[in-house]
This record gives C-alpha cells, sequence and structure tokens, in this order.
C-alpha cells in the first residue's frame, strides 16, 4: 500500500477586477464584459502516511476570494483552529466547489454582449448613411468577444481535465482512503468532483453555442459592411458619372455662345498650322 498521495495543480477562475476599464458607450457591448478577467491559482497538496498518523500539507498560490471566504468558514480565521482534525479532502473539495462561481455571470454577460451586436445588426438600413449602427467597430468588437469566449472555452476544458485526471488518480490510489470508515469521505469527494466537471462542461457547452452565435452575428456584420461599401461606391460612380456629364454640357453650351470670330479664328489658325 503506498505511504502517501499528493498532486499539484493550476486552476483557472475569474473575477470581477478593480482597474478601470477603457472607456466605452455606456451601453456598449463590451461596457459589461471588459469588468471580468481570468485568473489563475496553484495548489499543492498531499498527505502521508508514515505510520498511524496522518499528515496533509496544502500549499495554496494566489487563491480567489470565493476560496479564501470558504476556507475561513471552515476552518475559522485564527490560525490555531487550522490544527483540529479534518478530512484530506475538505481543501480539494473546497477548491473545485469554488471554480463553479461567476462563470454563469460571466458567461452571462459575454452572451448578452453578443445579442447587443445581433440588434445593432438587425437595426441596420445599408442604404442610409451610417447613424451609429453596425459599423467597422462593431466588427473589431466581435471579434475581441470571440476572443474572450474562445480564452473561456479553453479554461473551462483544462479545468475540466484536470478535476477529471485528480478524480481518477484518487479513486485509484488507497492512500487517501486507508480505513472503511472513509469510504464515505471517498464517495463524497468523487461526487464533488463529477458535479463541478457536469457544472462546468455545461458552462462550456454554452460557450460553444454563443460561439455559435457569434460567428453568425460576425457574417451579418461583414455583409452590412460589405453592402454599404458597395452602396457608397455605386453614389460615387454615379456622382462621377453625374458630374461628367455636367462637364460635357458646360463645354457644349460654351462653344455655343463663343463669339463667331473667335471660332473662326481658331479655326482659322489651325488650318494654317496643318497645311505649313
Amino acid at each position: 500500500m503506498p505511504k502517501g498521495f499528493e498532486f499539484c495543480c493550476i486552476l483557472k477562475f475569474v473575477a470581477k477586477h478593480d482597474r478601470t476599464a477603457p472607456a466605452v458607450s455606456a451601453t456598449g457591448p463590451l461596457n459589461e464584459v471588459l469588468q471580468w478577467s481570468v485568473r489563475q491559482q496553484a495548489l499543492y497538496h498531499t498527505i502521508d502516511l508514515p505510520g498511524k498518523t496522518k499528515h496533509t500539507t496544502t500549499i495554496l498560490v494566489n487563491p480567489s476570494i470565493c476560496l479564501w471566504n470558504s476556507i475561513k468558514a471552515e476552518f475559522g480565521a485564527s490560525r490555531p483552529a487550522l490544527k483540529k482534525a479534518t478530512s484530506w479532502a475538505t481543501i480539494p473539495t473546497l477548491i473545485f466547489e469554488s471554480l463553479t462561481v461567476n462563470w454563469g455571470d460571466y458567461v452571462g454577460s459575454l452572451h448578452r454582449a453578443v445579442e447587443l451586436l445581433k440588434l445593432d445588426a438587425q437595426s441596420t438600413n445599408p442604404s442610409r448613411p451610417n447613424i451609429g449602427e453596425t459599423n467597422t467597430s462593431s466588427l473589431n468588437t466581435a471579434l475581441e468577444v470571440m476572443d474572450r469566449l474562445q480564452t473561456a472555452s479553453h479554461v473551462l476544458e483544462s479545468n475540466i481535465r484536470t478535476i477529471l485526471e485528480i478524480r481518477r488518480e484518487a479513486e485509484s490510489s488507497p492512500a487517501p482512503w486507508d480505513s472503511f470508515e472513509k469510504f464515505g469521505e471517498k464517495l463524497r469527494f468523487l461526487c464533488c468532483a463529477e458535479e463541478v466537471a457536469r457544472e462546468l462542461e455545461f458552462q462550456q457547452g454554452h460557450v460553444r453555442s454563443i460561439i455559435s452565435r457569434l460567428e453568425a452575428v460576425t457574417m451579418m456584420v461583414r455583409d452590412l459592411i460589405n453592402v454599404r461599401n458597395t452602396l457608397t461606391m455605386e453614389r460615387m460612380t454615379a456622382r462621377t458619372i453625374r458630374e461628367a456629364y455636367t462637364m460635357r454640357v458646360i463645354a457644349l453650351l460654351t462653344l455655343c455662345f463663343l463669339p463667331p470670330t473667335f471660332i473662326a479664328a481658331r479655326d482659322f489658325s489651325t488650318w494654317i498650322t496643318l497645311k505649313s
């Protein structure tokens, strides 16, 4: 039987930051999205079983505020309270449960940003001048939202793989569950990891559906921009044709109203030049 079990991992989470966001419209699609950022926390957790005693060591680097509050609520705010006997799976369970916090709000803000872009595109009339609807800035916004969606999908996939790998290793290793009394503790830990992974998979599925929706909206925005540019070129071409026609009319009228002597002199001088 192994004398210990340990794992080390980096898990990502989302949280609102206190940094000043770039100046955007109060109702812009990115106004809410820019308030969120993806961060990461490191965890090292081990259990040693040298004999009848059990030693558990946990190292957390840059824990989220939600996780830190959960730890203080579980163990108390004072340091001596950490010495009380606890389950090996308590800290990992708290960490796994904290990973689902804020993802619903963040993905919801991305979904609302895509819907605002879609509404702007639907209200755009490409046959009239641009008065604030879909334009090139809308395309840039769509690309930025797409970048955040793809990052969110990658982060969720990374967390899911990490949690399932830890669950698989903990299930196959007998070290953390060295007695029959630990069987219920083992089931709770494995069920928690599975539920968290399932919740993150749901959020990942939501992100992928938003990506598909945004791809359609981006195509709509590009088509509207192309149609507007085409109509602008047609109007410029029609204006150029009208201006050329006007110049021809002006030239003809000028010739009609010139004095006959001026025209005769011009013809005579041309004839003399040609003869010579």
